[in-house]
């Protein structure tokens, strides 16, 4: 009997101390913040990762365009070959 009463006290004696809380509410990390810093990082690379897209797609058309350029002075340039003409 006295065994279970002293496992009896020291069980309610825990769980009372467990209810204690000492930090204060303002220490507290929130579980729901939308604003940590790890979202903040991924909110960071996934802007990063979209103006680096948008970039390499318009170096790409200026790329496309050049080469446009590049193949019609190549046409022009074997229309204008005088070597050509002579055989």
């Amino acid at each position: 009997m006295r065994t279970v009463f002293v496992t009896f006290v020291t069980l309610a004696a825990l769980g009372i101390s467990g209810c204690n809380n000492t930090v204060e509410r303002s220490e507290r990390v929130p579980v729901n913040d939308t604003d940590t810093a790890s979202q903040k990082a991924g909110k960071v690379a996934h802007d990063i990762v979209k103006e680096t897209d948008e970039a390499a797609r318009k170096a790409g058309r200026e790329i496309k365009k050049a080469a446009a350029g590049m193949k019609e002075g190549w046409k022009e340039a074997e229309r204008e070959d005088p070597l050509k003409k002579k055989h």
